[in-house]
């Protein structure tokens, strides 16, 4: 696959996160990204999409800005192309999944397991549950057992309000598994627990080789520590600008805020 362009423009390939980047904290993408996303098609400049999310959560937008290219779902964990074919899955060892879970549960930290066409939670009794439902459209399944669901697991999240003791815990899962597993916050309240090669890096090397594109041409944005392996890659790093000093570490441009149209402004000031 190729994009082609008759401008050539220096950037040609454009990998986005989804929440805190793409869109403000209600989750509808502006007028002003739309346009944006416009003006890129005419500059010959693509855009994918690699995000937390599953790729079922991912649809929605996907659709509305008509991306063509392929994507990536739970942080890399699974690469996609538009018609839903899986093109790269890695999935996480059972046995760490079962230990790390333990982990977790010790500290009474809220688990969520993906797989590739499920999301599974313990209760739906939670406020985060109930986010999460209206951000992706999805409705978990309730399950008892996590050893029932460890042979496909791409994706262990903890959640918790203690965002003190998920730093903690990502530590600990790093220091006693780091050569297997990563362990990253999506945002402050969620940490993401994946194979090591699950991340957003291999899945932003692994789209701009689907295209053809080098990644001296691609431009990765993004907001939080998930962001990072995808920002230390890529030709010209943007970050937004409510990230934190940690993430913005990587980056050779600053956008605006998520909620002051960030996204918009990125493409507009240095893309286009």
């Amino acid at each position: 696959m190729s994009i082609l362009n008759k401008t050539t423009p220096a950037i040609r390939l454009l990998i986005s996160d989804i929440d805190g980047t793409l869109i403000p904290n209600n989750k509808i993408v502006t007028n002003e990204t739309i346009h944006a996303v416009h003006k890129m098609k005419q500059a010959g400049i693509g855009l994918s999409l690699v995000s937390s999310r599953p790729a079922l959560g991912m649809r929605l937008y996907l659709e509305q800005l008509k991306i063509e290219l392929p994507f990536a779902a739970l942080n890399g964990g699974e690469i996609l192309d538009v018609k839903g074919n899986i093109l790269s899955r890695i999935c996480m060892n059972p046995v760490l999944i079962l230990d790390i879970c333990n982990m977790l549960q010790k500290h009474k930290i809220e688990i969520w397991l993906y797989s590739s066409l499920e999301w599974f939670v313990f209760t739906t009794e939670s406020a985060f549950v109930e986010h999460e439902q209206k951000a992706l459209q999805l409705q978990p399944k309730i399950i008892q057992n996590i050893q029932e669901h460890v042979t496909d697991t791409i994706k262990i999240m903890g959640i918790s309000q203690d965002t003190v003791l998920l730093d903690n815990l990502a530590q600990q899962i790093k220091r006693r598994h780091g050569r297997e597993v990563s362990a990253v916050h999506s945002s402050k309240n969620y940490l993401d627990i994946s194979h090591l090669k699950a991340n957003k890096g291999f899945a932003a090397q692994k789209i701009a080789e689907l295209l053809k594109i080098p990644l001296s041409k691609t431009a990765c944005i993004g907001d939080m520590d998930n962001d990072i392996p995808m920002l230390k890659i890529a030709g010209m790093p943007i970050v937004m600008g409510q990230s934190s000093q940690r993430v913005k570490q990587y980056a050779h441009h600053i956008a605006r805020t998520n909620e002051e149209n960030g996204w918009a402004y990125a493409v507009n000031q240095f893309l286009l």
